[in-house]
Parts: C-alpha cells; sequence; structure tokens
C-alpha cells in the first residue's frame, strides 16, 4: 500500500526495478522530471494514480546530467508541465560581452566541465578537422564560432586554408597562436551580413554554434552561409526530441529544434540536405533521459554528391 510516507521509497524501488526511462524525460533549464502516463509501466502507473488523485507534491534525487551535482527536482506530468508553459519561457538575453574568460572554464556561465585549452579539446577539434576533411576535401574553410581557434589550427595542419570569426573578444584575443591574423570578431544576428565577400569560402563549419542563435535569426544565418560558400554548410546541432523548441543545458541555448525543421532552413536559404554526409551522435546522460542527439547535418548547394546506393529499399 502506497502512503505519503513511503511514497519516495516506492520510487527508488521501481526505478531499481524496472525501465522508466520510456516514460520520463528531464527538464533541464526548468528542473522538472517530467513524466508521460501513456508510457509508464503498470507499476509505476500505480504511483502516478496515487500522486495524482492525493496532489502529492513529489521531490526526486537525481544527479544533474549537465554538471553531475546531487540535486533534488519535481516530479510533475506532461500535462502540468504544459500548463506552466515552460517551453515557452523565453531565454535571458546575452551580449558579446558575456563571453569572457569566466564563460571558457566551468561556472555557472557555460557548461564547460575543465579549462578550455588546445591540450584538452586537441583530439576533438583534429577529429572534427578529419571528418571535415574526409567528407567535404575543403581548400578554403570558414569555422563559424570558432572560439580560440582549435579547429582552425589541426585544419591547418591538414593544409587546408581556415578561417574563423566568434562572439568573443577574448577567445580570439586569446587565440592559438598558429591561427592568429586568421580569426575575427564578430556576432550573429538576424540582420547584419557576415564579414566576407560572396563566394569566399568552399566549405563553412558551424559546430555546436547555431543553437545560440535565436530561431527566428536562423533563416538570415543559413542565407548568409549560403551566400558566402560556394558549395558546402556543415552544421552541428542537438535536436529537439519534440516538435517544439526546447533548449536546455548550457544558458545561452536558445535553439533546440527538430531535425526536419533545420532541413527546410537550409532549403530556404538554397541548400540541399545531403543525407549521405550527415551524420548522428546520440547518447545517455543518465537513466532517467532520454537520449542526448546530436546531429551533423552537410549542407550542399547545386546537384548533390552522392555516393551509388547498394541494394533496394
Amino acid at each position: 500500500m502506497i502512503t505519503p510516507e513511503n511514497l519516495n521509497d516506492k520510487i527508488r524501488d521501481v526505478f531499481q526495478r524496472s525501465a522508466c526511462g520510456k516514460c520520463l524525460r528531464w527538464d533541464h533549464r526548468n528542473r522538472y522530471l517530467v513524466y508521460d502516463r501513456a508510457k509508464a509501466s503498470p507499476d509505476f502507473l500505480e504511483i502516478l494514480n496515487f500522486i495524482e488523485n492525493t496532489h502529492c507534491r513529489v521531490n526526486v534525487p537525481k544527479t544533474d546530467p549537465i554538471t553531475g551535482e546531487q540535486i533534488t527536482v519535481e516530479f510533475i506530468s506532461e500535462a502540468e508541465w504544459s500548463k506552466k508553459s515552460l517551453g515557452t519561457i523565453p531565454v535571458p538575453e546575452h551580449g558579446q560581452e558575456y563571453y569572457n574568460e569566466d564563460y571558457f572554464r566551468p561556472s555557472d556561465k557555460s557548461c564547460f566541465d575543465g579549462e578550455y585549452t588546445w591540450e584538452r579539446y586537441e583530439k576533438s577539434a583534429t577529429m572534427d578537422a578529419q571528418v571535415i576533411n574526409t567528407r567535404f576535401q575543403p581548400k578554403r574553410l570558414l569555422d563559424a564560432g570558432c572560439a580560440r581557434g582549435f579547429l582552425c589550427k589541426a585544419s591547418l595542419r591538414l593544409g587546408i586554408d581556415a578561417h574563423g570569426f566568434d562572439i568573443s573578444q577574448w577567445a580570439i584575443d586569446n587565440c592559438e597562436p598558429e591561427v592568429k591574423g586568421r580569426l575575427r570578431q564578430f556576432v550573429i544576428d538576424g540582420t547584419t551580413p557576415w564579414p566576407y565577400p560572396n563566394g569566399c569560402f568552399d566549405t563553412i563549419a558551424a559546430l555546436s554554434v547555431l543553437e545560440h542563435i535565436k530561431p527566428e535569426h536562423i533563416p538570415f544565418c543559413m542565407k548568409e552561409m549560403s551566400r558566402v560558400t560556394t558549395k558546402w554548410a556543415f552544421i552541428a546541432v542537438p535536436l529537439s526530441m519534440t516538435t517544439s523548441n526546447s533548449p536546455w543545458g548550457d544558458p545561452t541555448h536558445q535553439c533546440f529544434m527538430p531535425l526536419e525543421w533545420w532541413i527546410v532552413q537550409g532549403y530556404n536559404a538554397g541548400f540541399r540536405y545531403n543525407w549521405q554526409k550527415t551524420s548522428f551522435d546520440v547518447a545517455m546522460n543518465d537513466r532517467f533521459t532520454e537520449p542526448v542527439v546530436q546531429v551533423y547535418i552537410a549542407f550542399q548547394k547545386g546537384g548533390l554528391d552522392l555516393e551509388p546506393s547498394v541494394g533496394r529499399y
């Protein structure tokens, strides 16, 4: 029998005995554990019925998937979450002064879990540069949101003429010595043209950048990419698992949209979606969250470069 006194123990017992991840999702920005009755197992549904019939307020201990800290979060239904309109709460504005040295180290300002140095990020920057080189064979690359220029440095080592820009003047001033003179400070918005002539690059990379841009500014941003590149735009963005914008994590995140939304943005800007050169990275942060999906979308101008398909569908 479930009582208010043993409710938390019952919840913990069900979590340990059954896979509850299918009916739970983690709203990091507002710190709610949101449940979906339609996906609940019978024993978990019994607990949910008790919670809703008695109007118990339930707080659940949890490990924050972003910071790793032990926190207590409120347990609410999808219906209650929708009534609160939590998914439509606007993200606070953050000007370029926000992206100072403190942003690039572990703090409440970002999701960095260590110092943002070449020594820590050489491996990932090198892997990104190798992927771009293999998929697109760029001769001249623009890294939109280059930070301290790690991708540009790794690309130069592969013989690619790499350049970049970033919102952070601190990052530009403290860039890697090899890329000095190749980077500039620039703020992406919905009206200001990018500071490059038409067709200046054959490939643009925007990795983990566009989620910081307001959704209403993305169409202009994509059109500027299309203007500046002669062929490729390669973007990496986290995906929303719903049909609406659902940013979480870094306080400056503003745009977590579903894949089809991004494809439409590219199409409207004059790109075509090259699915063969697109890839996904899926990870579970902890047992109570849905998978975190990062997509690496290849947009191409002109005809699609596709390998012959094998087999029939």
